[in-house]
């Protein structure tokens, strides 16, 4: 068979042909999943050892262990899959690969692969997998301790950002076990946004992840990373930004009443944001998001800002249509918006709700109805897209 003669040639001596077989066995696993099922055992076999060939060749083989790995990728919430058997040694195999000779030279592309495979095989791995997911914590805990001392500057940027990532998806994966990690995890995240200036949304992303999994115990945590956050909320990085908003969903669903001693800073960061011209228009959605979660996690006391938050909310509920009908991410944004608006209305109502403040909601209320009506008779694809 084809895979068989690949498999062959894999073994030359060329490193061309290596390299390029090993791009051509990529190719296959990421087109014909079903093709090369049969062969999973032996492709797994025969891919890994390229791992610890030239470093183009080892680049090419975390391509192919990235595709194979996403061809288990829909049995990922099944009780076990083919990857299951060398999930643990897959990992630990490419995490070899970091120290390949030809990773200092072509850092940022074999780094960023081995990685990029490393994520795609923890997120594709069946539900058996999940205790061996929570016992790598302290392996890649350790990991980023290391790279501390590391003296290349570049080179330690990049690896702690590529860490974050792994971190944040095995802490996705095993969800709400990973509480018991929490502590030196954060501790570690804490002393990165103290000394590093460059990974900020990918470190905020790794503390949202932690709040979002372990819910209420992560107010023990949540002050000192606040003025990390507050500072995200000040700056034009859309990147940060973005991330820094969401991260203030998730600390308002953990957090819940601990936000209110933030609660006049976060509005006026997010009014803030929304009047910057210079910010792209793409982080209004969220921030509209961000009043509802803000609302719902400080009920009452929100209460004081509801007359400038409904403001924004009927100004953003008017945003006019794109001229153009094929305008089609124009539609897009402000079908965001539209339910950023609903989202935040929805969340304000249930902050409302058992207490003797909601009649002052009722004036409003006219507004949100005539607004869903509005929908309803001139945007069916928008109400139909929220129905489902």
């Amino acid at each position: 068979s084809i895979m068989e003669l690949l498999f062959k040639i894999l073994k030359s001596d060329n490193v061309y042909v290596k390299e390029t077989t090993a791009w051509t066995i990529g190719r296959i696993c990421e087109f014909h999943s079903g093709t090369i099922m049969p062969h999973f055992n032996i492709l797994l076999e025969q891919i890994v050892p390229c791992l610890r060939d030239s470093w183009s060749v080892a680049n090419n083989g975390c391509f192919a262990i990235y595709h194979l790995a996403n061809a288990c990728s829909e049995a990922s919430i099944n009780p076990t899959s083919p990857l299951t058997k060398y999930y643990g040694h897959l990992i630990m195999a490419l995490m070899e690969a970091v120290n390949h000779p030809g990773a200092a030279e072509n850092s940022p592309i074999l780094l960023s692969s081995i990685f990029e495979a490393i994520t795609k095989v923890i997120k594709s791995g069946a539900e058996d997998t999940i205790p061996l997911s929570l016992e790598m914590f302290p392996f890649f805990l350790e990991k980023m301790k290391a790279t501390f001392e590391i003296p290349n500057k570049e080179l330690r940027i990049q690896l702690q950002g590529l860490l974050c990532n792994v971190i944040m998806t095995l802490t996705n994966k095993v969800k709400d076990l990973m509480a018991s990690y929490a502590a030196p995890l954060l501790e570690i995240c804490l002393h990165l946004l103290k000394t590093v200036k460059h990974i900020e949304e990918d470190v905020l992303m790794v503390v949202g992840s932690v709040a979002a999994e372990i819910g209420e115990e992560f107010v023990n945590f949540m002050h000192p990373f606040m003025p990390f956050v507050l500072h995200g909320l000040e700056g034009e990085e859309l990147t940060l930004l973005v991330v820094s908003i969401g991260i203030i969903g998730d600390f308002c669903r953990s957090g819940k009443q601990e936000i209110n001693k933030y609660g006049d800073q976060i509005v006026d960061s997010f009014l803030k944001i929304l009047k910057n011209q210079e910010i792209d228009n793409i982080v209004q959605p969220h921030v509209l998001s961000g009043f509802g979660d803000l609302a719902n996690a400080m009920g009452m006391p929100f209460e004081q800002h509801l007359p400038v938050v409904c403001a924004v909310l009927q100004a953003a509920a008017k945003t006019s249509k794109p001229e153009d009908p094929e305008d089609y991410e124009g539609f897009e944004h402000l079908y965001a918006i539209y339910s950023a608006v609903f989202d935040a209305y929805t969340c304000i109502l249930q902050s409302l709700l058992g207490t003797e403040r909601g009649v002052i909601f009722k004036e409003e209320a006219v507004f949100v109805v005539n607004f869903l009506i509005y929908c309803m008779e001139n945007d069916p694809t928008f109400v139909s897209t929220e129905q489902s």
